[in-house]
Parts: C-alpha cells; structure tokens; sequence
C-alpha cells in the first residue's frame, strides 16, 4: 500500500469486486429509481457504513469503473456513487492531490446536474446534509494540504500551481449561492418561516427534495465558509431567511449534525462581532 500521506487509490487492484456489494450497488441504484426513501435511507445509513467496515476498512472502495455496467452506465447514479467513494476515501486515508481534483470534479459535475436539469429523484435529507457538509470539508481539507508546502516535493508544489481553480473559494461560494437561488428556498422560508418544510420534514408527495434541500443546507455552508475566512457578518446574513432565535421553527433539529453545525458557526460568529447576548441565546 503506499504511504499514509499520499494514498492513491488509483493503485489498487478492482478486478474482483465482492458479490455483496455488486448487490449493494444494484439495489441501492433500484431504490433511487423508485424513489424509495425508507430503503434509501436504510442502504445509505445501515448498509454503506457496515461494508466499508468490513470490506473496505482500510482502503477505498471499488472505482465507478468497476460497477458502473451495474446500472446502466447511469451518470447521475455514478456521481452519486462516486460521491460516496470520495467521502470514504477522506475518511480512511489521507487521499492524494488526483484523489482531491477527481472529488473537486465530482461535485461540480453532480452540482451541475442538479442545478442544470429537471432532477425527479428523491434522496434522504441526510445525505443531503452529509452531501454539503462534505463538500465543505474536503474544501477546507484542501487549503490546509495545501498550505503545508514544506512537506512537498518541487514535483508537487508545480502539480499544485497547475491546479489553482481547485477548491477555489469563489467557486464554492458560488455553488452555495446558485443552489440557494435555484432552490428558491429564500422565498418559501421568507413566506411561511419553514413551516412547510419542518411539517412534512422536508418531503412533499410527488415532487423532489433534492434541490429544495440542498438550499436549505447550503445557507448553512455559506455560514460555514464565511466564518473561516473571517467574514462573520456575511456569514450570518446568509442566515437571515431562518429564525435561529426560534428553535422550535426550525428543520435542522431533525438532523443532529447540522443543528449542531448551524449553532456552532452562528454562535462562534456572534462571539466575534462581541454580541455575546445573541450568542448565548
């Protein structure tokens, strides 16, 4: 295996995928295409976790290239997939810069569907989450690696320099905007202060969650992003569509990690602008 510092996952061997997850694959593709949230959910929260545990706990898992005949060389399935693959990778090795770029396009390209199609598809709320929060993470992950250039070779410092839009912070920023704007969840949260999306927990019947939800998150990214940077009053007027004082109104308290992400940033950032009443409400 290479060294912990520069894994790539590109040098391991697929040729034998395991029969569990070919079927994991399979039914997990099935149940996107019915639109199946229960078993989504299951596969997505139960499943996943417990073969990377046992079959993939030290590496990655098998590249698209290895399952994509599995579903039809379906593109948005394959993203999906892929998004996955990249957040296990983060999670178990330190990934190479290919491994990063490869993620980087991931999310543009998935980003890009999403914002650029009529997409039909229904997906658990906390993938979605997971989904931002990822994005934003592997974001940071990536100016801290590259930050550290005395641990780099001239070969890599150039490799580098070649890759200067990647996990560019305008580009970020922009993504979480453009699913803001196209979500047009501003103005339902304007209209009815979510009331809607927290009685239905972010579901209505016969019609996607994907893109409604993943503006709803990325006003929580842009809270995110803003705090590292230390633009703290930006940051919180990205929040101004949701009613923080209010927890009650609130959809974030059905997902843990991002109630908990919401009031991290937000009570970090009013700590900073030194309104200490606010932050401790």
């Amino acid at each position: 295996m290479a060294s912990f510092r520069d894994y790539d996952p590109y040098d391991r061997d697929y040729s034998s995928v395991p029969d569990i997850v070919k079927q994991f694959v399979v039914y997990l593709y099935r149940h996107i295409r019915e639109r199946n949230i229960p078993e989504i959910e299951s596969m997505y929260e139960v499943s996943f976790p417990k073969l990377s545990e046992r079959h993939f706990k030290q590496g990655p898992w098998p590249q698209v290239t290895a399952i994509q005949d599995l579903v039809d060389n379906d593109h948005v399935f394959c993203l999906l997939y892929k998004e996955l693959y990249f957040r296990h990778l983060y999670a178990k090795t330190q990934p190479s810069l290919r491994a990063r770029c490869e993620s980087w396009d991931n999310y543009c390209d998935l980003f890009g569907v999403i914002l650029g199609r009529n997409v039909n598809m229904m997906l658990p709320n906390n993938w979605l989450w997971n989904m931002i929060d990822e994005f934003l993470y592997q974001f940071q992950s990536f100016q801290q690696y590259r930050a550290k250039l005395s641990s780099k070779t001239p070969e890599e410092i150039e490799t580098l320099q070649e890759c200067e839009q990647v996990w560019n912070i305008v580009d970020v920023l922009n993504i979480l905007q453009a699913l803001v704007d196209k979500s047009g969840i501003v103005a339902e949260l304007e209209r009815d202060g979510g009331a809607e999306v927290l009685a239905c927990e972010g579901y209505v019947p016969n019609q996607s969650n994907v893109l409604r939800m993943l503006g709803y998150f990325s006003l929580i990214g842009q809270l995110r992003v803003h705090c590292l940077i230390g633009d703290y009053h930006t940051g919180l007027q990205s929040l101004y569509p949701l009613n923080v004082f209010d927890k009650s109104g609130l959809y974030t308290a059905l997902i843990a990690s991002c109630h908990i992400s919401l009031f991290y940033y937000a009570g970090f950032a009013f700590l900073m602008l030194q309104r200490y009443t606010d932050a401790g409400r």
